[in-house]
Order: C-alpha cells, then structure tokens, then sequence
C-alpha cells in the first residue's frame, strides 16, 4: 500500500457532490476541522471550472492511487474516527468491520436499508441519513451536521 497518512484521520467524506453539495463539504471541513479525505463526484465533471473549484477550495486528499484493493481499505479504514458515505462498497466494508459510519441515502434507497429507519440490522456501527423528499440533499447534510456538532462537545 502507497503512503497513507500514519496519524488517525478524523473522518473520511466520500459522496457523490452534485453543484452546491460541495460547498457542504467544505463546511464541514471549516467548521468542524475534518480532513475531506475522498470525493467521488459524478456530475461535477461535467461543470465548467468545478473541478478547480473542488481541488482549490476543499484540498481533498485523493487516496485511490494508495487503494490496491480491500485490503488496503480496511487499513485506512482502520484509522478513521468515523465514515461519511453514500451507498458505496466502502461503507459496507466499514460496517462490516465495525467502523462507525453514516450514510447519506436517497428518498428511496436500495432495499437492504429497508424504510422508515435510521440503523441497519446488518452492520449495529451503521447510522442512516436519509432523504425526506425526491431530489433534496440539503435536509441530509443538515442532518449531518447537527450529528456532527454535537459530537464536538
């Protein structure tokens, strides 16, 4: 595995940034002085001048290059505090390591996190923020970071 950061990294945000999601995660990082490890973002490729934007504001860490396999996600995810994720394989491996994690879904999930819940009875680590309407994010990452305020105190 590529150099990955020895010291414990207090949170990794990977999510699918869409316009102004990404301004979310720089909050996050401002305010509550979280390493923005990894962003995968699908739409922000095809913005003008978003991609600068996201390197010159938010400095995310890209570790893809240090991640051979599983394997080595499992060490990184060793190190972390806390996973912020959408539905990804990397949030099922840290649920299934037992690594505290959140994930952000949409109004209508895929059928594993079932409905009308915020726990999964697979991984007890698993907290899940959800969609209260078709196509909005904000309540989530409201959501988000009222949980990770009070963590602060």
């Amino acid at each position: 595995m590529a150099s990955v950061p020895a010291d414990p990294v207090p949170a990794i945000v990977e999510a699918e940034a869409e316009g102004s999601t990404a301004a979310i995660f720089a909050d996050i990082r401002d305010t509550l002085h979280v390493d923005v490890v990894n962003l995968i973002w699908r739409h922000l490729a095809t913005m003008p001048g978003a991609l600068d934007w996201v390197w010159s504001t938010l400095k995310p860490l890209y570790l893809g290059p240090a991640l051979a396999d599983f394997t080595d996600t499992a060490a990184l995810l060793a190190s972390l505090d806390l996973l912020i994720s959408v539905d990804t394989a990397t949030a099922h491996l840290a649920g299934a390591l037992g690594k505290p994690v959140w994930i952000l879904l949409t109004h209508t999930p895929d059928w594993r996190w079932l409905l009308d819940r915020a726990d999964s009875p697979w991984y007890p680590s698993i907290k899940l923020f959800r969609q209260k309407k078709w196509w909005n994010w904000q309540d989530v990452f409201d959501d988000v970071m009222h949980e990770l305020r009070g963590k602060q105190t």
